[in-house]
């Protein structure tokens, strides 16, 4: 037995809010889906002594858009990849300074070949559910840009860089099309039809 206020008592109390703020921190983490915090750390490679820095977690796919996707921001600041860290497939970012990472996308998996910036890094296009979303970069407002029935928006995504509009590619029963879509006002129109399936167009100036 002990008397109240004693030193047990003051353990017991301090104990318990240690718990407490434990499950609260557990559970501001777990409610706020839309983005994580930094798991940066790093490595000593002990065959040639280089120091490696990890940025995702082990037990989460991440992957990288395809290899002439606008990935990186031009400055520096962030990029943008494809995680399970939800459940699903889903567009990250990570900034580059904090290794903080953000969501910008939900619903549906994303086809991760289909991530790229617009030109102006103000928001991500991507592919998901055979359609083509486009959400700002700054915050988790998808809009969708191409839905036609029929035709199925694969893989090749690719936005113009100099001109506020992207190119998708459809693939039809007899080969692929590529369809230029405006991202604001403006009407889409076909650029180009082949007999064999394109997978990644890639726009010049």
């Amino acid at each position: 037995s002990h008397s109240p206020g004693g030193p047990a008592d003051n353990m017991d109390r301090m104990l318990a809010r240690r718990a407490f703020l434990a499950v609260m921190g557990s559970v501001v983490h777990a409610t706020g889906t839309h983005s994580a915090p930094s798991v940066r750390q790093r490595f000593l490679d002990s065959a040639t002594e280089f120091e490696f820095q990890r940025y995702t977690e082990p037990h989460h796919s991440c992957v990288l858009p395809r290899e002439n996707a606008n990935t990186f921001s031009r400055r520096g600041r962030f990029l943008v990849y494809i995680s399970d860290r939800g459940g699903a497939a889903h567009a990250w970012s990570m900034d580059l300074k904090s290794s903080e990472h953000r969501q910008l996308s939900e619903g549906a998996p994303v086809e991760p070949a289909s991530l790229t910036l617009t030109a102006d890094e103000r928001n991500l296009l991507y592919v998901a559910e055979g359609k083509l979303w486009m959400t700002p970069v700054a915050g988790l407002k998808p809009r969708l840009l191409w839905g036609e029935p029929g035709l199925r928006a694969e893989a090749g995504v690719a936005a113009i860089p100099d001109g506020p509009s992207a190119v998708v590619v459809e693939q039809t029963g007899h080969g692929s099309r590529l369809r230029r879509l405006p991202l604001g006002k403006g009407a889409a129109s076909v650029m180009a039809e082949f007999p064999v399936a394109v997978l990644d167009p890639l726009p010049r100036p």
